[in-house]
């Protein structure tokens, strides 16, 4: 049976993280009977697409103005949203996975009201605090992945696996 995995992520350290994680998803998967369609959910600002097939959002950061960026994010947001509803009437995604930034916070909103299993790993970068994502997706996920050991400490229901 045909499984479509969407993976949610933006650039930099994120973009990174879901490289690693994708490679790694895919040594083990190829050795499983199930199909499985892995799609991408980035932004525009990010540099390496980790799948075949993906869907680019325009980027909210705005690195100069706060101001632009408060304006950008409703845009951004319905923008989103009706692109997350196409993806999903088109090829209804069974998992949702996601390294953040905020992208990932509204994707795994809107797919766990579609009955969709959300998976979040939290930044590698964190010890100590809680990211926004995180702190979202903490409550909507389904599983929840901390690469940290110290942030069991303030996700108690994480889990722990280690880095990417």
């Amino acid at each position: 049976m045909k499984k479509n995995v969407l993976l949610v992520y933006g650039s930099g350290g994120h973009n990174e993280e879901m490289i690693r994680l994708y490679k790694q998803i895919s040594k083990i998967l190829n050795q499983c009977d199930d199909e499985i369609n892995f799609l991408s959910l980035c932004d525009d600002d990010v540099k390496h697409i980790v799948t075949k097939e993906a869907v680019v959002i325009p980027s909210v950061t705005d690195k100069f103005s706060y101001v632009k960026l408060l304006m950008k994010i409703p845009f951004v947001a319905i923008k989103t949203l009706k692109i997350l509803n196409e993806l999903n009437r088109k090829q209804k995604i069974d998992f949702m996975i996601t390294t953040g930034p905020g992208i990932g916070a509204l994707a795994g909103l809107f797919f766990k009201l579609k009955k969709t299993k959300v998976i979040s790993i939290e930044n590698s970068s964190r010890f100590y605090s809680k990211s926004l994502t995180g702190r979202a997706l903490y409550h909507l996920a389904d599983y929840f992945i901390v690469q940290n050991e110290e942030l069991l400490d303030i996700y108690d229901k994480a889990i722990y696996k280690g880095r990417l």
